[in-house]
C-alpha cells in the first residue's frame, strides 16, 4: 500500500512537471511554435502532391515543423541536456547521447554532432533552378560549400563513423554537375590546423577560416565576372589579428557547460586601413536598424563581444543572422553582390562589405521572401551562396519556390 502511494505521488509530480513545462513553453515560445505551424511547415511539404494527398502532406508537414520547433524551444531543455552531458562525461564516455542527437569528442578535442545519411539530390536540383533563373538575367553565381568539423581523416573516436563526408561529396559533385561554379571549403582550407578552422565548442568556422574563404571568393568573382575587386583585401597582412584567449563558448559546448570544457580562443580580425561603411539591418519588428562608421563600428557587434567574452557565445560579433543586411561602402570597388547565406556565411558577408560598394546579405530561413524577389529588387552583378551541409539535410531553406 505504501509503495502504491509513493508511485501515485511521483506520477502526480511528473504530470505536474510536464504540464508546467508545457504551459511555460506555450507562454514564452508560443510565437515561434505558431510560426512553425503556419509558415515554416512549407519547407517539409511535397511540391508534387495534389488533391487529398496534398491535404495529408500538409498535416504531416505541420506536425513535423511543430515537433522540430518544440525540440528547440522546450523550456528546461538546455538545463536537462547540460546535466545529462556532464553525467556522461563523468562516466568517461566519448559518445554523448542527447535524445535524437549523438555528440562525440573528436581526437583533436572538438565536440561534434554525428551526421546521419541524407539524400540531397532534390536540394541540389533546386539550386540548379536558381542558377537557371540567374542565367536568364545574365547574373553570375558562385556557390561556396561550408564544411563542418571533419577536415582530416581519423578524427572520430575508434569504431565511430557517420555520413558527413559522403553527403559533402554529394553536394559538391552535384553542384558541379549542375554547371554551378562551386568552391569547396575543404579545398580552400586544406592543410590548415583544425583548431584554426573550427571552434572546439562550436561547429562554425572561426573568423580566420571565414576570412580565408572571403579571400577565395574575391578571386573567384574576379575570375568569373567583370567585377574588379581588390584581392589584397584577402591578405591577412592588411589586418590586425588579436587572439582573445578563452573567450568563446559555442552552442555545442554550452550543452556541457564552461566548467567542463575549455572555452575557445577567438581571433578578432580588424582592418589596418581606414574604413567607412553604412549598415542597414532588418529587425524582428519589420523596421531597419542603421549604423555608420568604421568596420568595427558599423559591421562588427562589439557589444556582443563585450557582454559574452569569457562567458558565452560571441560568434555574432561578426554579424547577426537576420533576414537581410545591406552594406554600403563608397570607398570600395564598384559592384553589387547578393550573398545568400546561413550562419557560416554571416562573417563572410561581413568581410565582403570591405570589397564592394553595395552588398545585400540574405538569410531566407528568417523570412518569407525568395531569391528571385531579392534579385529583381537589388539587381546584383553577382550572387554568392554560402551554405553548410545542414541547409541541405534539414530542408530549412526556401529557394525560388
Amino acid at each position: 500500500m505504501f509503495t502504491q502511494k509513493i508511485n501515485r505521488v511521483l506520477a502526480v509530480i511528473l504530470l505536474a512537471a510536464l504540464f508546467g513545462i508545457g504551459i511555460a513553453t506555450l507562454v514564452t515560445k508560443g510565437t515561434g511554435l505558431a510560426y512553425a505551424f503556419f509558415v515554416t511547415y512549407t519547407q517539409y511539404t511535397d511540391e508534387n502532391a495534389s488533391g487529398i494527398e496534398r491535404v495529408i502532406d500538409s498535416v504531416k508537414a505541420r506536425i513535423t515543423a511543430l515537433n522540430s520547433a518544440l525540440n528547440i524551444n522546450l523550456v528546461g531543455r538546455d538545463w536537462f541536456q547540460k546535466w545529462n552531458a556532464r553525467w556522461q562525461l563523468l562516466l568517461g564516455k566519448e559518445v554523448l547521447n542527447f535524445g535524437g542527437t549523438t555528440m562525440v569528442r573528436l581526437k583533436t578535442g572538438q565536440l561534434y554532432d554525428l551526421a546521419g545519411d541524407s539524400d540531397v539530390q532534390d536540394d541540389v536540383q533546386r539550386m540548379g533552378r536558381v542558377k537557371a533563373m540567374l542565367d536568364e538575367r545574365g547574373i553570375s553565381m558562385v556557390f561556396v560549400y561550408a564544411h563542418g568539423s571533419l577536415y582530416e581523416d581519423g578524427l572520430l573516436p575508434d569504431g565511430i563513423s557517420d555520413s558527413n563526408l559522403k553527403v559533402a561529396d554529394a553536394i559538391v559533385n552535384g553542384m558541379r554537375e549542375e554547371g554551378i561554379d562551386t568552391l569547396d571549403s575543404r579545398e580552400i582550407l586544406k592543410g590548415e590546423n583544425l583548431s584554426s578552422i573550427i571552434f572546439g565548442t562550436d561547429q562554425h568556422w572561426t573568423p580566420l577560416a571565414a576570412f580565408r574563404v572571403f579571400g577565395a571568393v574575391l578571386k573567384e568573382l574576379n575570375r568569373t565576372t567583370e567585377l574588379s575587386l581588390d584581392e589584397s583585401l584577402g591578405d591577412p597582412e592588411n589586418y590586425s589579428i588579436e587572439l582573445l584567449e578563452k573567450a568563446h563558448l559555442g552552442d555545442v559546448g554550452a550543452r556541457v557547460g564552461a566548467g567542463f570544457i575549455r572555452l575557445d580562443d577567438f581571433p578578432l580580425i580588424t582592418p589596418k586601413f581606414d574604413t567607412k561603411i553604412h549598415q542597414k539591418i532588418s529587425s524582428s519588428h519589420g523596421a531597419f536598424v542603421e549604423r555608420d562608421g568604421s568596420f568595427e563600428e558599423a559591421v562588427l557587434n562589439m557589444d556582443v563581444l563585450d557582454a559574452g567574452r569569457g562567458k558565452g557565445n560571441i560568434y555574432d560579433t561578426y554579424g547577426y543572422h537576420t533576414e537581410v543586411v545591406y552594406y554600403d561602402n563608397e570607398n570600395a570597388k564598384p559592384g553589387r553582390i547578393l550573398i545568400i547565406k546561413d550562419s557560416f556565411g554571416t562573417p563572410v558577408a561581413s568581410f565582403m562589405s570591405l570589397a564592394a560598394q553595395h552588398i545585400c546579405a540574405l538569410d531566407l530561413r528568417k523570412g518569407r521572401g525568395t531569391i528571385e524577389e531579392y534579385v529583381d529588387s537589388f539587381k546584383p552583378d553577382a550572387v554568392v551562396i554560402v551554405h553548410c551541409q545542414e541547409m541541405f539535410r534539414g530542408r530549412n531553406y526556401v529557394f525560388v519556390d
